[in-house]
């Protein structure tokens, strides 16, 4: 169950397909929607799910000068996620954590700030998700793993038990979505960067 404190309207930050699944999961928690946000498009663009699209970041930090509103992440590029975290907070915008109520996560899980945790998504014992972390449909992370700050794990990723990926920021770079930069430890115990890609 999602905690929202009264009379605190709770907005999506992001108008596109993702922001869309991100709206389901709160709908899904019987969270009351005031609408989208969005830095890429104008009031004029219509609705989603039936909720309009208000304004940009500037429109809701206004809103939160006269009175208290929260905000759940739906933007999907990693880089932009984090420094639209960054704004908010220095507006005071309260970051949600969304999980969707057909999602897996152990008691001993830690799950940080600004998450999403799409549907059929396990988080298993012992895990940390970091903050602003998109867990995405049927992703596995299993014990004891380690998810870093603004990461995304595709839909059906699966992390071994223990994996040493401290840091894994999976992100853009051009027009090439299938890269990634992430920090492993190396056969000396040190961290490197890995350049991985997928196959896809």
């Amino acid at each position: 169950m999602i905690h929202v404190p009264p009379n605190r309207r709770v907005f999506i930050y992001g108008a596109s397909g993702h922001g869309k699944v991100v709206a389901d999961i709160m709908l899904a928690n019987r969270v009351s929607l005031a609408g989208f946000i969005d830095d890429n498009r104008s009031s004029e663009a219509g609705e989603i799910l039936g909720l309009k699209i208000l304004g940009d970041g500037s429109w809701l930090a206004n809103q939160a000068k006269s009175g208290p509103v929260a905000a759940v992440f739906g933007i999907g590029d990693n880089f932009a996620r984090e420094k639209v975290a960054r704004r908010c907070l220095q507006d005071g915008i309260q970051l949600l954590t969304a999980v969707h109520p057909a999602a897996i996560v152990a008691a001993s899980a830690q799950i940080g700030l600004g998450t999403v945790v799409m549907a059929g998504a396990v988080i298993n014992p012992d895990a940390h998700v970091g903050e602003g972390v998109i867990v995405n449909t049927g992703a596995t992370v299993e014990h004891d793993c380690r998810v870093g700050n603004f990461a995304h794990l595709s839909p059906n990723a699966s992390m071994g038990g223990c994996a040493p990926w401290e840091i894994f920021l999976a992100g853009h770079w051009g027009n090439d979505h299938s890269r990634c930069r992430c920090r492993v430890p190396n056969n000396r115990g040190r961290w490197r960067s890995c350049g991985l890609r997928s196959a896809g």
